[in-house]
């Protein structure tokens, strides 16, 4: 079968042939039919991932080295291609999306490197309880998009945003945008996005924002404050540039909440601000898959338009340095 392998250096990622991998009793085997490139993905390639997850876990020796030979993604869709002996209730054909985890048993780190489902490669395995099934009048290409929207929609989730609310998205890459659809899909009003590559923001004026601002350009405190008056009730940080934390907290609202969805560097921040403006601050690592799939499936957030570019996996070098660039939101291997 076909696999995109890293081969240890940054940036890195190439197409091979490796063989089928042998389904375990209790697990199925499943056959890719698309898979998206996430920007956890992009931070494992660039060799920051082990950065990241040493802060959270400081006992832990940070794994900056990429592992040559690893399998990236983990977002997907899916068809079961074999059943594991002693499972019931799954059939060839039947397709997936993730659900959370591939093994939700596992005990100890991903086999190596950074690793989960492995879904770029033209089969992987999982067990039952990693996935979920796709509604049959659900398009693939609308599918793929459940576990990305988990994340939009978590940060959504978080802020508690409702009808009579106002938000910011900071980022109109493929996290941002679903956000933005998913507090539009909540009752938010104004949705205001920005980010600093106009052909995004245009994606964003098409999704439906109401406001679309580069900081570039634009006096975005200003403009930001006229639309929504006190500021908006919730910002929603969708990008990795910790400088925007500043810029979220001078803009949001007296009262209002930060939500991080993604990973921030390390920056100077003003607390006092935060104190004084009674502000909350929330971090996130995702959300619920089935919520996702809910919203996708009975019509609330069609995901489709974000995908700017379907390659195959022999493309995938190309398909990583298109994210990597800004050219591609949503670029989908096959």
């Amino acid at each position: 079968m076909k696999a995109c392998l890293t081969s240890g250096e940054k940036r890195k990622l190439s197409c091979h042939d490796i063989p089928v991998p042998t389904v375990s009793p209790g697990w199925l085997l499943l056959k890719t039919r698309y898979t998206c490139i996430c920007g956890s993905d992009l931070e494992y390639l660039d060799g920051s991932f082990g950065l990241l997850t040493s802060h959270a876990k400081p006992d832990t020796t940070p794994a900056n080295a990429i592992t040559p030979g690893s399998i990236p993604g983990h977002e997907f869709i899916a068809e079961v291609a074999e059943v594991g002996e002693g499972l019931t209730g799954w059939s060839i054909g039947d397709r997936v999306v993730p659900l959370g985890d591939p093994d939700p048993y596992r005990i100890g780190p991903v086999q190596q490197g950074y690793e989960n489902y492995r879904c770029m490669a033209e089969y992987f395995c999982s067990t039952p309880q990693g996935v979920q099934r796709v509604p049959d009048h659900v398009t693939d290409e609308m599918a793929v998009f459940v576990e990305p929207l988990s994340t939009g929609n978590g940060a959504v989730t978080a802020a508690g945003l409702r009808p009579g609310q106002s938000a910011v998205v900071f980022g109109a890459g493929k996290i941002g945008l679903l956000a933005a659809m998913a507090a539009k899909a909540a009752g938010a009003a104004p949705v205001i996005s920005i980010d600093l590559v106009d052909s995004r923001l245009q994606k964003a004026r098409e999704v439906g924002v109401d406001m679309a601002l580069n900081p570039n350009r634009d006096d975005i405190n200003a403009q930001v404050t006229q639309l929504t008056g006190s500021g908006p009730n919730a910002v929603l940080i969708c990008v990795r540039d910790g400088r925007v934390l500043n810029q979220a907290a001078e803009m949001a609202a007296p009262g209002g909440i930060i939500v991080l969805a993604g990973f921030v560097a390390p920056m100077e921040v003003n607390p006092m601000l935060w104190t004084v403006k009674r502000l909350r601050i929330q971090g996130i690592l995702g959300g619920s898959m089935t919520d996702a799939m809910y919203m996708i499936a009975h019509g609330l957030i069609n995901p489709e338009p974000l995908i700017s570019q379907i390659l195959p996996f022999d493309d995938c070098q190309q398909a990583i340095n298109s994210v990597y660039s800004g050219d591609n939101i949503a670029v989908l291997l096959h």
